[in-house]
């Protein structure tokens, strides 16, 4: 009976021993020579049965390895360890592969050896490997980025800190670790964002661009975005939260000293006298001010990212501010920045307007201002037609000055106290001695010389009655 329970178990044993999904040997713990393997064991070396039981525990193991291997073997014997981790295994071919060996003591016929049971952890390695890297790079990538990584446990104290929290807030890590989020805020702002994550938490739900007040170590207040996802248990419980801050003290700084510029601007855009609108890429009006509303009839509502502004142009005019628009935008420099055409308002009014037109730097976008100059070209086709009327005149005028300038060319006179000889009526040449008597001349020359007047000679009645009156009485005698 005793018999055959003995050939049962060893017939169990011997099936195990040959169906186990594991390399099992059998070594003599003192020769350290294989006395048994199974099939699996073989299988993994690359060598036959035959050939397993001329090896021992050197031949299936590195020469760099063999002192590690042979300090775990002894162990194993010895009692002091039944797993030997991360074993390097030689193959027939010379390729390693790396085992985790179990042992065990066996009595086989009588004699004490050591089972060694090896499970073939390449692939896990290889796993845990890739997993050490994945973790060594996210880690350097943690300490590398600009962001604040971290984890908070389902109580929200923080079980991890990246070493950026020092740039950030002036803490190291260990000091921040077991704080909660709200223990490093203002308390009115602890308040306000524990009232937000009370949501966030109930709904397990993740959150991003979170922004919220901080203070220093150093007690000054930085503004951190933050945000973060959910992490959770096998059991799919909430274990905490993973996430990062972002440092946006600089951005809030700008964004805030942005909103006065902008509201500064807006107040002169709105105020300017000229009607002015800020047009986008598309030619579409993206602002329009008070002036602008007035010269279409249309209010704000109905243009400010509605309209496009090339809506408001005479038909005849639209290809050329279209190509205007095209070219601005390429080198602002290559079209004219003022110039006129005409517009059409919402009760289809024409009016001529100038426009001046520039790119705003650094965008696409285009500032518009126009003047209403209807009144003023009114008034200068009225001026022009007054010049036409004045031109005419004029050289009317010019000609009848040439005629009349002809005429006065025609005549001399004189003028003033002429000196005149009371006796022989011979005239004093102006600026002559009157003492000398060539400074007289006859009253003929005289006033021939300063007149164009000319003399033909001939007797007055009187002289011809003294002339020939006398000449009448010698006759008779």
């Amino acid at each position: 009976m005793r018999g055959d329970t003995k050939t049962k178990i060893s017939q169990e044993f011997r099936s195990l021993f040959e169906n186990i999904i594991d390399g099992v040997v059998v070594a003599d713990h003192k020769t350290k020579k294989f006395y048994r393997a199974n099939k699996m064991f073989c299988k993994m070396l690359g060598y036959r049965m035959d050939e397993i039981t001329s090896l021992e525990v050197k031949d299936v193991h590195t020469k760099e390895d063999l002192p590690h291997v042979l300090k775990q073997f002894k162990r194993q014997v010895a009692g002091e360890i039944t797993l030997a981790r991360d074993i390097p295994v030689k193959r027939k071919d010379g390729s390693i592969f790396y085992a985790d060996v179990n042992s065990a003591p066996i009595m086989l016929e009588g004699r004490e050896y050591l089972m060694g049971i090896f499970r073939d952890i390449t692939y896990r390695r290889s796993i845990e490997e890739a997993l050490k890297k994945s973790e060594q790079r996210f880690r350097s990538m943690i300490e590398m980025t600009s962001d604040w990584v971290w984890e908070v446990s389902s109580k929200g104290t923080y079980t991890y800190v990246s070493p950026k929290v020092k740039d950030l807030l002036g803490y190291k890590p260990e000091e921040v670790l077991g704080k909660t989020p709200f223990d490093l805020m203002p308390e009115d702002e602890a308040k306000r964002v524990a009232a937000l994550f009370d949501d966030i938490i109930k709904n397990r739900k993740p959150f991003v661009c979170l922004e919220n007040t901080n203070m220093t170590k150093k007690g000054k207040k930085v503004v951190l975005e933050t945000s973060g996802v959910p992490i959770f248990d096998e059991e799919g419980e909430l274990a905490g939260y993973r996430g990062i801050d972002r440092d946006i003290t600089h951005n809030k700084r700008i964004e805030e000293a942005l909103r006065e510029s902008e509201t500064r601007y807006r107040a002169i855009f709105e105020n300017t006298g000229t009607a002015t609108m800020i047009i986008e890429a598309d030619l579409g009006i993206y602002m329009v001010n008070a002036e602008m509303e007035k010269l279409t009839g249309y209010p704000k509502s109905e243009l400010e990212k509605k309209k496009n502004a090339i809506d408001f142009i005479e038909k005849k005019h639209k290809d050329k501010v279209r190509e205007y628009h095209r070219l601005r935008i390429i080198d602002p420099r290559s079209v004219p920045r003022n110039y006129e055409l005409q517009i059409t308002d919402k009760k289809e009014n024409i009016k001529d307007a100038y426009l001046t037109v520039d790119i705003i730097p650094g965008s696409t976008r285009s500032v518009v201002s126009i003047q209403d100059i209807t009144e003023l070209k009114r008034k200068e086709q009225e001026l022009s037609k007054q010049k036409e009327i004045l031109d005419r005149t004029n050289k009317a005028l010019e000609h009848k000055l040439k005629e009349l300038n002809e005429a006065m060319g025609h005549i001399k006179k004189l003028e003033g106290l002429v000196p005149i000889c009371a006796h022989c009526k011979r005239m004093l040449v102006e600026g002559k001695n009157p003492r000398e008597s060539s400074s007289w001349v006859s009253l003929e020359k005289y006033i021939t010389e300063r007149t164009n007047a000319s003399f033909t000679h001939g007797l007055c009645p009187h002289c011809m009655k003294k002339a020939y009156g006398e000449m009448d009485k010698g006759k008779k005698k």
